[in-house]
C-alpha cells in the first residue's frame, strides 16, 4: 500500500510509471494502461480482462 501512495504522489506531479507485474493490486491503479503480452504483441486491455482478475 505504501507503493501504491508514492505512485500517487509522484504521478501527480506529471509522472509516470512502466511496470511489469502479475500482482492484481499494481493493475488495479486507477487510471492505469494495462498490456498484455500475447503471441500478436502487446495489447491493452482492460483490467477485468487480466487473468489475474478472472
Amino acid at each position: 500500500m505504501a507503493l501504491l501512495a508514492i505512485m500517487k504522489n509522484i504521478s501527480d506531479n506529471n509522472s509516470q510509471f512502466i511496470i511489469a507485474t502479475h500482482s492484481p493490486i499494481l493493475m488495479a491503479y486507477p487510471e492505469a494502461d494495462i498490456y498484455c503480452v500475447t503471441d500478436d504483441g502487446l495489447k491493452l486491455v482492460s483490467y477485468e480482462e487480466t487473468e489475474h482478475y478472472k
